[in-house]
């Protein structure tokens, strides 16, 4: 059995496969920005994974370019949201392409172990 994490009050565990409607409200809104143009509550799912600070760092990294990764890692955003983490806990861990400014506040808040859902492709279960 899996680490178990709360998000938005829910228990999930890493490694478990989830559908749309069993994600945190806040990774459904980061679902349908990821890819506007799909339904993601059709055969989508989602893989909750764990993944190191400096993969994340590098996937960032290649997702940004220099001059915005800079801007959004010291954006007052991801300050903001280095200072609610540690207080009211992490709400939804980024999905997709959506979650950028979560992703920057726990690298910078020195996390080991970031959780983050991966999408799964249509049908893979």
């Amino acid at each position: 059995m899996g680490q178990k994490i709360v998000f938005g009050g829910r228990k999930y565990e890493v490694g478990h496969v989830y559908a749309f409607d069993d994600l945190p409200r806040i990774a459904k809104t980061d679902a349908i920005l990821s890819d506007p143009d799909q339904d993601p509550g059709g055969k989508w799912r989602f893989r909750l994974d764990l993944t190191s600070p400096d993969r994340a760092e590098l996937w960032l990294q290649n997702m940004l370019s220099e001059k915005e990764y800079q801007a959004e890692f010291s954006s007052a955003r991801t300050k903001r949201l280095m200072r609610l983490i540690p207080k009211e806990g992490l709400k939804s861990p980024p999905l997709g392409t959506e979650g950028v400014h979560r992703l920057m506040a726990m690298i910078r808040l020195n996390w080991q172990e970031i959780p983050v859902f991966t999408i799964l492709e249509r049908g893979e279960f």
